[in-house]
């Protein structure tokens, strides 16, 4: 469990995929967790960035999108984290 982060921890043990790693790959992931908050209409990343590591959503949504400019008509899908 990351200690430095509980709640990130507990969050991230509902999701069947997170769970479902094995226990030191778990502990591996969360001893490297950093939480970030990014404002509604930001980019996380575009296509052909670099990859800089796996993203976990804790609350509220994302659109991705297959365009540079979010707009609905180029929606592919929303997520929002499990509950």
């Amino acid at each position: 469990m990351c200690t430095s982060h509980p709640a990130t921890s507990e969050a991230l043990l509902q999701d069947a995929w997170f769970s479902s790693l094995p226990l030191p790959m778990q502990q591996g992931l969360l001893s490297l967790a950093a939480i970030k908050s990014v404002r509604a209409g930001r980019r996380i990343f575009s296509r052909g960035d670099p990859s800089t590591g796996v993203y976990a959503l804790l609350e509220g949504s994302i659109l991705v999108s297959g365009d540079a400019e979010p707009v609905k008509s180029n929606a592919l899908i929303r997520l929002s984290p499990p509950i």
